[in-house]
């Protein structure tokens, strides 16, 4: 059973309700958006900050740009459940 950190066999929902999307580094994403992203967030804001993640693999930033719909997220739950995690 693939536990909630683990990165080696998640498969999230794509921006199309597809599953596919294999994150990699998944448990960094989750710290950065519970440690220190402010809610209330936009998108952009959500999107801006992984991009200075540093061991963000490119396909992932793909996959978030991709999964992470134009709205204003309340808290890391919204944005958690919006990428099906």
């Amino acid at each position: 059973m693939t536990s909630f950190f683990d990165n080696d066999a998640f498969l999230a929902n794509d921006a199309g309700g597809r599953r596919g999307g294999k994150m990699h580094n998944r448990s960094e994403v989750i710290a950065h958006f519970r440690e220190h992203q402010k809610y209330p967030a936009q998108r952009e804001d959500l999107i801006s900050a992984c991009e200075n993640l540093s061991d963000l693999e490119p396909e992932d930033r793909q996959w978030l740009h991709e999964s992470l719909s134009e709205k204003k997220y309340k808290t890391v739950g919204d944005v958690l459940d919006k990428l099906g995690w």
